[in-house]
């Protein structure tokens, strides 16, 4: 081969380098762009929530499922059955509470004034309405404090109602955990005038009861302390005017949980 086929061999070689564009690889002669495959994320097996029990409360047959502050004297459940048992005739204190006892329940009061309504309603309609009688009254729990008791002593209930807890209305009673009931609104529930103290021979006015006399709002509706044995007007034996014609009486709920 001559010098000069060479040299022009060389030069249609370089001349075809020089056109031809840059080719970094790939299949079939086509450029590729560099794509990048992210790792799937593991998914975690999904754990059920747990669920709450629902929890319901209810009453015998005949009881009110009455709402309440919930409270310790509730066991915070912001309810208590609740009924009041009436008496066609007038009974005590402590003859009332054995109605209660029969219903394995306890003497209770109100704690609330929607409940107050409610039984003061009720027993208007059987003392009021069914036996016709001027006024009345419902037993409800509460006793006076031991310190302040005084028996047939009348020096010495003046003597205590001068210093406190029994010169104070809302300290000198109070009510049993049976009643499951908070006293704070039954101490600001007293009739008129009253604790009153009276006395008659061996007993003095150591327990209590709501009144039932719609023609005296300021009776109406209200606590008085009476006596827990007699079932009359001392002075009066045939004048049964304030005496008991039915219990105020309460029991815990019945409590279920469901899912």
């Amino acid at each position: 081969m001559s010098r000069h086929i060479l040299l022009l061999l060389l030069f249609s070689a370089a001349v075809q380098a020089f056109i031809r564009p840059i080719y970094y690889g790939g299949g079939d002669g086509q450029d590729c762009e560099e794509t990048s495959q992210s790792t799937p994320t593991p998914t975690s097996e999904s754990t059920p929530s747990e669920v709450t029990p629902k929890t319901s409360y209810s009453c015998p047959e005949g009881w009110n499922l009455t709402t309440r502050s919930p409270s310790q004297f509730n066991d915070n459940s912001g309810y208590l059955c609740t009924k009041f048992i009436s008496s066609p005739n007038a009974i005590s204190v402590n003859a009332s509470s054995n109605l209660c006892t029969e219903q394995d329940a306890a003497l209770t009061a109100f704690e609330n004034e929607e409940e107050r309504q409610r039984i003061l309603e009720e027993a208007k309609k059987h003392i009021i309405t069914d036996l016709k009688h001027a006024t009345g009254s419902v037993a409800i729990a509460g006793d006076r404090l031991k310190q302040c008791v005084t028996g047939n002593n009348p020096a010495l209930l003046d003597e205590n109602m001068k210093t406190p807890p029994c010169n104070d209305k809302k300290l000198e009673y109070t009510l049993p955990a049976s009643a499951n009931t908070n006293a704070e609104f039954l101490w600001n529930s007293w009739a008129l005038n009253e604790p009153s103290h009276n006395m008659w021979q061996y007993e003095s006015e150591d327990c209590l009861q709501m009144v039932i006399k719609p023609t005296d709002p300021n009776r109406n509706g209200k606590i008085n302390d009476i006596y827990c044995l007699l079932n009359a007007a001392p002075n009066n034996p045939t004048d049964t005017s304030f005496m008991n014609y039915g219990a105020y009486c309460g029991k815990p709920v019945d409590i279920e949980a469901t899912i």
